[in-house]
């Protein structure tokens, strides 16, 4: 069945080809003969010939008339998603096929037989498309992506090639190879790419002020709203009720815009609750990063929580309310995915300056813990806002007050004036012929052994005692004392075959 509609897709696209010929040719009938080409190196107008586009621009489709390629991605796809995939995951994954569908395409072009996978084998052509991809207005991050998804489909391809494949092992190890050396190049110009993310942010960072305005203000817009809502139930009441509450809540608890996004009304209905009902936590379990910290939460005293009872009291009054899961729903009971633009209108109604995003409100939040708790206090911050110290010491910017860059610059002050006073008291000893004391809280330092030359030394000597302790000094002089040769026999017995004469030479 499979094969069939292949051949049927391969047939129509086919038969469209040919249509677009001939009305292309028709076309060229009712058009002007083109104009003579110019001389070789010189323009239309008798200037230098203009530069052509590049070819790394020009769009190169996917050949999905190949059986083996459709194959491999579907299963590929399987791989990736999984047994539970969520709605994150599956856009992931589109997403991934993608940018693995046009290096595909970019390789494939011009091959007659695509289905061998040979057209992989081309190291040069790899080079050119990651050119291609730098000579787009792409930023660093999403090159770095694609090369990522296509190193990830190559190690698929070469644990598990396909019956078609005709790609032998050294090959699929020189391009895999050459992809990976191609995310190695571009890890530099992310790091960049980051310090300037991380310069943006600063510049943009929102004020304490405004923050605490922005949770005092749009505290008390919300009844006001929730009010207009019952007496006269309409979309635009509804978007503003949304802005409001999105700012409310983020300003609160610095969560991403996908926590509000993908609140459903069973978690607001199930909320965990204190025993006399004055605290609410709201469990949000599907986020970007509850694979690491669980769920997001949410916390609410009791007026707060009030504001979302009232609101499911009257959605069923709203376009797509009864037949909705998530709590900011769409007139076709979808999520809401413009809440980032509701948030702003809001935030623009309520006289605050800038137009911020939910991500410039969690930087801003993670940047003040981080400048005003401890450790321990940041540490918990950060952990109620689902993301890691190491995280934000990477990408969300250190704003320094006056007063913090005063204190960075007195550390600085101080090591130069310490130095300073060290090396005069050390021209001072050397004057006087004395040595200067060592300054308290600094060690002096001397020349001395190290250990392992001491223990070296030891062992040496210990050796050369124990090679004379069992082979004594043995000297005999020709025509000596008797005696003394007397004494001395003893030794050279101690080695027979040798002559007195012969053993005197060799000591």
């Amino acid at each position: 069945m499979r094969s069939t509609l292949l051949q049927i897709t391969r047939l129509y696209r086919e038969l469209r080809k040919g249509e677009g010929g001939r009305r292309r040719r028709k076309r060229a009938r009712r058009t002007r003969s083109p104009p003579a080409p110019p001389a070789p190196g010189r323009g239309a107008a008798g200037g230098p010939t203009p530069p052509e586009p590049p070819e790394a621009l020009e769009p190169y489709p996917f050949p999905d008339h190949v059986p083996a390629l459709n194959l491999l991605l579907g299963e590929f796809e399987g791989y990736q998603l999984g047994s539970e995939p969520t709605a994150r995951l599956r856009n992931n994954v589109t997403s991934k096929l993608g940018r693995i569908k046009a290096f595909l395409g970019y390789m494939a072009r011009g091959t007659a037989e695509p289905g061998d996978f040979l057209f992989l084998n081309q190291p040069a052509r790899i080079r050119a498309w990651a050119a291609r991809l730098g000579q787009t207005r792409m930023a660093e991050p999403t090159r770095q992506h694609y090369l990522k998804n296509v190193a990830q489909f190559l190690d698929y391809l070469s644990e598990t090639p396909p019956a078609a494949c005709q790609l032998s092992s050294t090959a699929l190890v020189l391009i895999r190879r050459e992809v990976r050396a191609l995310i190695r190049g571009i890890r530099r110009r992310v790091v960049v790419h980051e310090v300037r993310t991380k310069q943006a942010k600063e510049s943009r960072l929102i004020p304490k002020a405004s923050l605490l305005r922005c949770h005092r203000t749009a505290g008390r817009k919300i009844p006001a709203l929730l009010d207009s809502l019952e007496s006269n139930p309409s979309t635009r009441q509804q978007w503003r009720f949304y802005g409001f509450l999105t700012g409310y809540l983020t300003s609160i608890s610095g969560h991403r815009c996908g926590v509000f996004q993908n609140l459903t009304i069973q978690e607001v209905e199930e909320a965990s609750r204190s025993p006399d009902e004055s605290a609410y936590v709201i469990n949000i379990t599907t986020h970007k990063t509850n694979r690491a910290f669980g769920a997001a939460q949410l916390s609410l005293n009791r007026e707060e929580y009030s504001w979302f009872r009232r609101f499911l009291a009257l959605r069923a009054g709203l376009p797509g309310g009864s037949q909705a899961t998530y709590f900011f729903f769409t007139s076709r009971a979808s999520p809401c995915r413009t809440l980032n633009k509701y948030f702003q209108s809001a935030w623009l109604s309520m006289g605050l300056p800038g137009k911020p995003t939910f991500t410039d409100v969690r930087t801003a939040i993670a940047t003040h813990a981080k400048n005003a708790h401890s450790s321990e206090d940041r540490r918990k911050v950060a952990q109620f806002m689902c993301h890691d110290t190491s995280t934000s010491d990477k990408f969300y910017a250190l704003h320094l007050g006056p007063l913090q860059a005063r204190e960075r610059r007195r550390l600085f002050e101080r090591a130069l004036v310490e130095e300073e006073e060290e090396e005069e008291e050390e021209e001072d000893g050397e004057a006087a012929g004395t040595e200067s004391p060592p300054r308290k809280g600094r060690k002096r330092t001397e020349t001395s052994v190290s250990p392992l030359v001491k223990i070296t030394f030891s062992l040496a000597w210990t050796a050369e005692r124990v090679a004379l302790a069992n082979f004594p000094l043995c000297v005999s002089f020709p025509g000596g004392n008797q005696q003394e040769d007397a004494a001395m026999a003893p030794c050279q017995r101690e080695k027979p075959g040798r002559s007195p004469a012969r053993t005197n030479r060799r000591l």
